[in-house]
């Protein structure tokens, strides 16, 4: 009986250390993917948050966008309608005007018509186009008799 306790004892201490060291080898491969799946996790939720930073950001972005175009909008309304004034016209007038009637004038007129309207004086078209501050007032004078005789 003592043989055979000394034989399951020779064959189990060996057996319980290979059991031991696998599972300590197992344990420790098991805690270093769960500790890459942590970093993996972390660098997720970390694009997570960035990605809706990011969404607020682009949010904020369009209403700006959105804003500064109803400003533009308007500017260009009030500086449209106040040109319009300045030539006597309604904007209906002046849409028939840029559409049917510049397209026809020579091509320094429709130069020097669509920088009156983008608000320029003699001066600063002049510089702009090349031309003696004393001819812009010409060419505008023409222009307006033009408009004013289709009106």
């Amino acid at each position: 009986m003592t043989e055979t306790i000394i034989t399951s004892l020779i064959v189990a201490v060996p057996t319980l250390l290979a059991t031991i060291l696998s599972n300590r080898k197992s344990t420790a491969l098991m805690e270093y993917k769960i500790d890459k799946l942590d970093e993996k996790v972390h660098e997720h939720n970390n694009l997570i948050d960035r990605m809706y930073k990011v969404e607020n950001r682009v949010s904020i972005l369009e209403e700006d966008i959105k804003n500064n175009w109803q400003i533009i909008n308007w500017e260009y309304n009030t500086l449209l309608n106040w040109r319009c004034n300045m030539f006597e016209m309604t904007k209906s007038k002046y849409d028939y005007i840029i559409k049917n009637v510049i397209f026809n004038e020579p091509k320094k007129e429709k130069e020097i018509f669509k920088l009156l309207v983008k608000g320029y004086n003699a001066i600063e078209i002049g510089d702009k186009i090349g031309m003696a501050e004393r001819t812009i007032y010409r060419r505008k004078a023409s222009i307006k008799k033009k408009i004013q005789n289709l009106i």
